[in-house]
């Protein structure tokens, strides 16, 4: 049946390409035809029997492992050569398999041309030391390029389907070998997955390599729901088989029994019950088409023997029984049933074909090419929005000319400009000695990111992703303290820095809470934030705080740019303290020389 049904398929096809065949003004396409099947050996007979005709078709109910195919054993037998260091007779084993895909008179260069041989011996290492220093997959492919054996793949029947599988494999083996700890885990891995498959898996599920243009076989459990134009059910007289001992059933309550060993009535139950479900099955499977049906009609049964005559079994599948209107049929029956079922009907909504004993000879499939269209870039009509940007305090000030974005963590945007009370200190006084102190550090942007980074903790990034406050005080990590200072510009400031950092960390934000008493997990150093911004001016923003701030009048011009989009910047550290969250902006602002001025301006 499979044959008849795949020679019919073929001449459907031929006709579609000849125009003859058409479904809405379009020859028959192969993907326009689904067969309808129920289970994976009627699925694996349709598809050798459409490959024979160069029809390609894909199985979309499919269970099987990639592990149970013939690409899996025989990269077994690849690896075990390469891992051998070419040892003689694996390489052999390994260049015999179809995935080197040599004939035999190539196989037979070996035994008299040592160039040759010594050639794939030392091809083999080369693959060995591949697979050491760069993984798996780089070794494989080069494995595939050296035999081509893509191109030889698809010079074949059914190519496809294998190259799919066999870099199905490449990949899952490439996946087990950054898991496992050496390559001979990787092929004790391969050798019991090949010996225990699971078609279940969905790692190990065979995958489709395309269902484009491709015949559809689908079990009808799987086409529940779904359409197509055209419908094969080939086997659909097949009868339901009873291969159970238990009996399966539902009460008169609907309550689901098992019998391990049943009686007389429990079986004829069970068996009714298979036989209800067989026909459900066969209204799925006659109302899945658009266009046409094609059912696949045979006597099926028991032959007749010395004692009793043939015994047909139609009545035991699902639209046997419709046939037979719920009666068993005679042998010979079946013929005289279909045609008075046809003569019911009006000519061409249903009607029986006698299909040859011998399938015809056909030119074998060929799928058409579509007509290539020279490519022609569409012109844009739309309107692209220039005006919207991410922009931060930086990029808006007049001094960068060329909007570039300076936000970035821990820059102390506003060091770099003039402080406005700096005029008012008076730094002559004779009785003030200039010397180290917190009070005479330097000032300005470079000075104001060196405290945030010092604060953030990057002395320490080398140890720990994520340092305390308190880390940055332990005497275990003032040697790399002092490294950063130095590397910073700063290190002529360490010892006013050693005493100054103590006072910042533990000084007392609130009752009993300073930065030394902060977990960790309890802060957030220099997040990053976005706000957004819709027809913001920041010019007018700029003028009402030069009205009405002192320090705004000496901060550099804002640019006269609208500010659509996103206002970026950093937040120095958030951190959580008794279930409440807090912003803690740094500021190294010069207040003054000494702990009056600074306690007056307080």
């Amino acid at each position: 049946m499979a044959e008849s049904c795949a020679a019919h398929l073929h001449e459907l096809l031929l006709e579609g390409q000849q125009g003859s065949a058409l479904i809405d003004g379009k020859g028959v396409r192969p993907k326009d035809i689904a067969l309808l099947v129920t289970n994976f050996s009627q699925a694996n007979a349709l598809k050798d029997a459409l490959r024979q005709r160069g029809i390609a078709s894909v199985y979309l109910s499919d269970k099987g492992s990639v592990f149970e195919t013939v690409e899996a054993r025989e990269l077994l037998i690849v690896l075990t050569a390469i891992l051998s260091n070419g040892q003689e007779s694996k390489l052999r084993s390994a260049l015999a398999t179809s995935l080197v895909d040599w004939s035999l008179e190539d196989l037979d260069t070996l035994n008299h041309d040592d160039v040759v041989y010594e050639k794939w011996g030392q091809a083999f290492r080369d693959y060995l030391a591949i697979w050491d220093k760069q993984g798996l997959l780089p070794m494989l492919r080069e494995f595939m390029q050296d035999v081509s054996l893509a191109a030889n793949m698809l010079s074949h029947t059914g190519g496809e389907r294998r190259l799919t599988d066999f870099l199905h494999l490449t990949e899952k083996l490439q996946q087990k070998s950054l898991e496992l700890d050496s390559k001979e885990g990787v092929l004790r891995y391969l050798r019991l997955a090949i010996q225990t498959p699971n078609g279940n898996s969905d790692e190990q599920k065979i995958r489709l390599e395309t269902d484009a243009e491709l015949v559809r076989i689908v079990t009808i459990h799987k086409s529940k729901g779904l359409e197509y134009p055209i419908v094969y059910l080939p086997f659909a007289f097949t009868p339901y088989r009873d291969q159970d001992k238990s009996a399966l059933y539902h009460d008169a309550q609907q309550q689901l029994w098992i019998a391990i060993d049943p009686d007389e009535a429990q079986t004829e139950q069970h068996k009714e019950e298979l036989y209800a479900a067989e026909i459900r099955l066969a209204y799925v499977a006659l109302t899945r088409s658009k266009e046409a049906c094609f059912i696949g009609a045979m006597e099926v049964g028991k032959g007749a023997n010395k004692t009793r005559g043939a015994i047909s079994e139609v009545h035991l599948s699902g639209v046997g029984a419709l046939i037979g209107e719920g009666e068993p049929l005679e042998a010979g029956d079946l013929y005289p049933s279909i045609e008075r079922l046809c003569g019911r009907y009006q000519h061409g909504q249903m009607q029986l074909l006698d299909l040859p004993n011998e399938p015809p000879s056909l030119p074998r499939f060929k799928m058409a090419q579509a007509d290539l269209v020279e490519p022609r870039a569409r012109d844009f009509t739309g309107r692209v929005e220039r005006d919207w940007w991410v922009g931060s305090y930086s990029s808006l000030v007049v001094e960068d000319k060329e909007y570039h974005d300076e936000s970035v963590p821990g820059l102390d945007e506003m060091a770099r400009f003039v402080d406005p009370l700096l005029d008012e200190t008076d730094l002559s006084d004779p009785v003030l000695e200039p010397q180290k102190s917190r009070f005479t550090f330097p000032k300005g942007a470079k000075p104001g990111t060196f405290l945030h980074d010092t604060l953030e903790g990057k002395a320490l990034h080398d140890v720990s992703a994520n340092p305390s406050f308190n880390d940055l005080l332990k005497t275990s990590h003032r040697k790399r303290m002092i490294d950063f200072y130095e590397r910073q510009g700063f290190g002529e400031w360490q010892d006013v820095l050693s005493e100054w950092l103590p006072d910042i960390i533990n000084t007392e934000l609130m009752t009993e809470m300073s930065l030394g008493r902060l977990a960790p997990s309890a802060c957030r150093k220099e997040m990053e934030f976005f706000i957004p911004v819709t027809g913001m001016n920041a010019l007018q923003l700029d003028r009402i705080s030069r009205e009405h701030d002192k320090v705004s009048r000496i901060a550099p011009m804002i640019q006269d740019r609208p500010l659509k989009g996103m206002l970026k910047g950093f937040i120095d550290l958030l951190f959580e303290y008794q279930g409440r969250y807090y912003v803690l902006d740094y500021k190294s602002n010069y207040l003054g020389i000494t702990w009056l001025i600074t306690s007056q301006r307080d």
